[in-house]
């Protein structure tokens, strides 16, 4: 009995290892060849989702920050919309109402850095 086409010269241990998906020959997963530096795709992946959490962190605490500027006065509020270092003088004149929102912040950049670190 003779082999089809493609398989000839090619030994039973050869063709083992090489399969066709398609119209394209793949190596099984494990043969195919990966550069030492590139990392798995699922750091990755984990790296993107603390980075989007960061933002959302970072985000809310901000917001809930000038939310509480605002109840305070409209010169509060105006001043840390539109000059955000503002809000950190307003956390350290109003820490007992705004250190919720202020650690909140805090979990955003440090979700931010886990997020580098990560991805590294």
């Amino acid at each position: 009995m003779q082999d089809s086409g493609w398989q000839n010269g090619v030994s039973s241990g050869e063709r083992q290892a090489l399969r066709f998906s398609g119209t394209r020959l793949e190596l099984p997963k494990a043969e195919r060849p990966t550069h030492p530096n590139v990392k798995s795709n699922r750091s990755g992946r984990v790296a993107l989702i603390f980075l989007w959490a960061g933002y959302a962190l970072c985000f809310l605490g901000g917001l809930w920050i000038i939310v509480l500027a605002w109840q305070k006065g409209i010169v509060w509020g105006l001043g840390c919309l539109f000059l955000p270092p503002l809000q950190i003088i307003y956390v350290a004149l109003n820490w007992k109402q705004a250190k919720s929102a202020f650690f909140l912040l805090l979990t955003g950049f440090a979700a931010f850095f886990a997020s580098g670190v990560i991805g590294k």
